[in-house]
């Protein structure tokens, strides 16, 4: 097994791993993989007007009870959400309007590693849908109304809005391009699409430009489903962001490195950055006998886990998760590895207890304690 087959399949006998009803496996990536089209448009003065009234529209429904980003992460089993998460969130960043289509980036967080955003997409006289949304889907499993039976064919005829769109978005580094993010959305009754979408960059910079990307493709027959989707007519919304970290971050180091030997390996460093709403937990480790590391079959993976913890569950024996949705591990060559997740806020500690195991065979390995003391 490959590490990226690894990290989708990461910690399937855990309790926390996020699903939400919405989000049907469109990632980033994906997205990105169709070919961008570009609009061109003439401008009048009727239409900026006409423009104009929509992106005040979406800007007056910011205040009428949207989902928020606490709500989204809130979805989430096992998270801690800090008291005051809320803090740190911008609210109405930007908004921008196109082909009678409105954008309002509502909700903004960034702590120079993490962005996590708000968006409400909203329409003149037509229906939106998420991504991976299929017409003969139950409208209340879009708008969280379980109830709800209706397909979202039945809603659109009952509706009799001229157009059915199907929206998708995604965010993109300026100079590095794409990174891993996950993406969720709703959709609200008066028809107001809400996207959330968590992005991980590769490095840490107190600042960073983002260009996040809107698109809009219309069904040219709605009754015969994605198969008329019209990519042609495609509407493409782009806007630049300038993101900024808020404060400094303390950094915490283990004082000794540690040896795994029935995992083969060696981790030479634990760290552990506090973020305003988490914690940024990395776990370097390098190979030092190839045999015993083999054997795991690239399934090596390291678990905070609490030390006075009763739980007979390994997985309930874990330090609760940070906010964010994904981690991962990086080969950085040379028999060096790297693993990064994130652990709640209330998970500071003077010492960590690092237990191995293999996310194949579910089988743990040793454990260690490293004692932490701040970075130079």
């Amino acid at each position: 097994m490959n590490r990226d087959e690894l990290n989708r399949r990461l910690h399937e006998e855990m309790t926390d791993v996020r699903v939400s009803p919405a989000l049907r496996g469109r990632t980033l990536l994906a997205l990105r993989g169709k070919e961008r089209i570009v609009v061109k448009r003439k401008w009048t003065v009727a239409l900026a007007a006409a423009l104009l009234a929509v992106l005040l529209c979406a800007v007056a429904l910011a205040a009428v009870g949207r989902w928020g980003m606490l709500d989204f992460i809130g979805r989430y089993q096992n998270t801690y959400i800090p008291q005051d998460a809320g803090d740190y969130v911008q609210s109405d960043v930007a908004a921008f309007a196109q082909d009678g289509l409105a954008v309002n980036v509502r909700e903004l967080y960034y702590d120079g590693r993490t962005a996590r955003m708000t968006v409400d997409v909203s329409a003149e006289d037509a229906l939106l849908l998420g991504e991976d949304t299929q017409m003969d889907d139950a409208w209340g499993g879009l708008t969280g109304q379980e109830s709800d039976t209706r397909t979202v064919l039945d809603v659109w005829h009952a509706r009799g809005e001229a157009r059915v769109l199907r929206v998708g978005l995604h965010t993109a580094d300026v100079e590095q391009g794409a990174a891993d993010a996950s993406l969720d959305w709703v959709l609200g009754e008066d028809g107001v699409l809400t996207w959330y979408i968590e992005q991980r960059y590769d490095d840490d910079r107190p600042a960073r430009e983002v260009t996040l990307t809107v698109t809009a493709t219309p069904y040219a027959d709605p009754e015969a489903g994605e198969e008329s989707l019209d990519w042609d007519r495609r509407a493409v919304l782009e806007k630049t962001l300038t993101l900024t970290a808020d404060g400094d971050t303390d950094i915490f180091v283990s004082a000794e490195p540690a040896v795994y030997a029935d995992a083969g390996v060696r981790v030479d460093c634990v760290r552990i950055e506090v973020k305003p709403q988490e914690l940024v937990a990395t776990v370097e480790f390098t190979v030092i006998d190839e045999a015993a590391f083999a054997a795991t079959d690239d399934g090596l993976w390291f678990e905070f886990i609490d030390p006075q913890s009763t739980e007979t569950a390994y997985a309930s024996q874990r330090l609760t998760g940070g906010l964010s949705g994904s981690d991962s591990v990086e080969d950085l060559g040379g028999g060096r590895y790297v693993q990064t997740e994130t652990l709640a806020k209330n998970e500071l500690r003077d010492t960590y207890t690092l237990r191995a195991y293999n996310c194949w065979e579910k089988n743990r390995y040793e454990t260690h304690e490293f004692i932490m003391q701040p970075q130079p």
